[in-house]
């Protein structure tokens, strides 16, 4: 009797037990469930405040007294077809470094900026929105012909040279002159570098540079006067130099196909007013002589964008992604002349230039030292040797 009632209350101590631990864990379980259903029926957290949109951001707010060229923010992510925004307009912001080029450009004095055209952050925009099938190499008449007009220092040049001629013209002629005149030695020093180097000296590009930069814009602003001065550029391009033996003819900062439809611009439009009659048979000789061979003249101008654009109208990226020019619409224009030479090759693979080119030159020089007699160029053949030119 007494092992009955022993086992029985072993029997009930442990059904206690069970019946306690399954208390615990259905009661955890209830409270458990009352929890995620007091969650899933409540309501979500108000979204937080977003802060105040700046004044410049503002919608019809007056603009603050800011820098005028702000740097915008990054391209926006491309819109992509699975977004449901297949076709939409892709927006193109600005260059940062476009705007601050602006900056820089527009405190430059006209002395600065002649003085600066050469600078890297100048020219290689202006190369990197060079496109076309033409060869891209700093020899080729076409590219100079066509990168000088991009370069933006030339832009703010030409529009100050039209507006001031009398405060622009003087300085153009001066750097010309330096240029022209530092030639040799920039030239020689780079020869025998053999190429562009991380240690060159900038003489040769700030040389070659100006040189393009000043027969350019004085040949724009009609300066007649210049004549015997682009007739000095062409010069340095006749030079002779001895590579292992054999004489070539050596590179000057500016192609003769770049400086040939210049010069035939201003000797056919040269007013005869004022000439001896030696310089007006001269001249009329060349005009019959450049028949068939130089484009016609006047020169059809291209629109462009002004220096103080927020784009560059050739940036590959309005190519591919504003190909109807939206970006641009509202932006403001003016007009340069691309001076084309498309008459075939003008000098061998040796820098020799053509018998037909050297005699066309020959005919444009005859005028130009007539009509000006005091700066009149020596024979072909005298003192063109230059020790610095020899490799």
């Amino acid at each position: 009797m007494r092992s009955i009632s022993a086992r029985l209350k072993l029997f009930i101590g442990a059904t206690a037990a069970v019946c306690l631990v399954a208390a615990v864990v259905i009661t955890m379980l209830v409270r458990r469930g009352a929890r995620i259903d007091e969650a899933r029926d409540a309501q979500p957290p108000s979204a937080p405040r977003e802060s105040p949109l700046p004044l410049s951001d503002a919608p019809n707010a007056e603009a603050m007294a800011v820098d005028p060229f702000p740097i915008p923010e990054p391209l926006p992510d491309f819109a992509r077809p699975s977004s449901g925004a297949a076709g939409a307009a892709i927006p193109v912001l600005p260059r940062p470094e476009k705007l601050s080029l602006n900056q820089i450009i527009g405190k430059e004095s006209i002395l600065e900026l002649v003085l600066n055209v050469g600078n890297a952050d100048n020219v290689v925009m202006a190369i990197s929105s060079f496109s076309g099938a033409t060869p891209v190499y700093e020899g080729c008449a076409e590219y100079q012909a066509r990168v000088v007009t991009r370069v933006t220092r030339v832009r703010r040049l030409l529009e100050e040279g039209r507006a001031h001629p009398e405060e622009v013209v003087p300085v153009l002629r001066e750097v010309l002159g330096q240029a022209i005149d530092g030639w040799p030695a920039a030239w020689s020093e780079h020869a025998r570098r053999g190429s562009y180097k991380a240690a060159d000296t900038d003489a040769y590009v700030q040389c070659s540079w100006r040189a393009r930069t000043c027969t350019y814009l004085l040949t724009e602003l009609d300066d007649y006067d210049s004549l015997p001065l682009l007739a000095r550029v062409y010069r340095l391009h006749t030079r002779k130099g001895d590579l292992g033996g054999t004489e070539v003819g050596l590179t000057g900062p500016c192609a003769p196909g770049y400086m040939l439809p210049m010069m035939h611009k201003l000797i056919s439009q040269y007013p005869e007013a004022g000439l001896s009659a030696e310089a007006r048979a001269l001249r009329s000789r060349y005009i019959e002589k450049a028949q068939g061979v130089m484009p016609d003249v006047p020169y059809a101008p291209i629109r462009v964008l002004k220096w103080s654009a927020l784009y560059e109208e050739s940036d590959p990226r309005l190519v591919v992604f504003d190909p109807k020019g939206k970006s641009i619409a509202s932006e403001p224009t003016t007009t340069m002349t691309v001076y084309l030479w498309t008459s075939g090759s003008i000098t061998d693979v040796l820098g020799h230039i053509s018998q037909a080119h050297t005699s066309l030159y020959d005919a444009m020089e005859l005028f130009i030292n007539a009509a000006y007699p005091d700066e009149a160029l020596p024979p072909a053949d005298a003192g063109v040797e230059n020790e610095a030119f020899v490799w």
